[in-house]
Parts: C-alpha cells; sequence; structure tokens
C-alpha cells in the first residue's frame, strides 16, 4: 500500500475504510511496513519516541501479547503532507482480557512514505497497566 496524494480526492468514508485496511492489514506484515514507512520514521506515543527499529520491535510486541486486534477507523482526513485519523482499537490480550483504546493519530508524509506520527490515546476499558499499548517495545 502506498501513501499518496490521490487519498486527497478520496472521501471521507473512502478515507475510513483505506485506513482501516492499512491498520488492520498492513501493521502485520513487517515488509510491507518496511514499504510504507521511511527508515528515519519517528513515532511520538503518548509522549513516548520511538524510532523507526523501536517501532518494528513495537509491533512485535504487539503480536507477542495480543490475540487478536481490531481496528475501527471513526474520523479520517488527508491532506498534502499530512493524514489524521481518529480510531477504536479492540484488543484480546493472551489471557483472553479486552482491551479497548481511543486513539488520535496524525501521521505526517513524504514522497509516500511514512515519515513519523503524533499519537494520543485513551484506554477505554482494560488494565491500568497497559496504558503503554501504544509505545510498549519490552
Amino acid at each position: 500500500m502506498q501513501i499518496n496524494s490521490d487519498w486527497k480526492f478520496k472521501t471521507e468514508s473512502e478515507l475510513r475504510v483505506a485506513m482501516q485496511n492499512f491498520y488492520n492489514n498492513l501493521l502485520g506484515d513487517e515488509g510491507a511496513v518496511k514499504n510504507c514507512f521511511s527508515p528515519d520514521y519517528v513515532q511520538v506515543a503518548d509522549g513516548k519516541t520511538l524510532n523507526f527499529e523501536e517501532f518494528l520491535k513495537h509491533l512485535q510486541i504487539l503480536k507477542r501479547d495480543t490475540k487478536e486486534m481490531h481496528f475501527e477507523v471513526l474520523d479520517a482526513a488527508y491532506t498534502q503532507s499530512t493524514l489524521a485519523d481518529r480510531h477504536i482499537v479492540r484488543i484480546k490480550k493472551n489471557d483472553d482480557q479486552p482491551m479497548k483504546v481511543e486513539v488520535l493519530a496524525f501521521y505526517k508524509i513524504y514522497n509516500g512514505k511514512i515519515i513519523g506520527v503524533n499519537e494520543v490515546s485513551r484506554l477505554i476499558q482494560g488494565e491500568i497497566s497497559d496504558r503503554d499499548i501504544g509505545s510498549r517495545t519490552e
């Protein structure tokens, strides 16, 4: 999947579907992630900064600690260099405990690649010790 300027012509509904597919399909595929994200990528999630290698580690930790994750994009907007969305992540942890997290994400795009994101998340359901799920690397 390529992030490109054609996205600015999508309706909000089409953009929400594209973002849901991005989250639900791409993030589990490291090769696709490397194709979509710049090696200079920087993520700031709830004040914690991750570089690209730490982000890949974060994705591995999510796979390790969860049975299921499903993303529902509620709002989405795209400009020439910024992609923003609000989404809900429904998670089933390995111990079958459910989690629900609301995320506000603002991506920076350059030459069709994601170069950065600023995220703020809110734990709606789950254990307080899992509040770091959006930036966990260990």
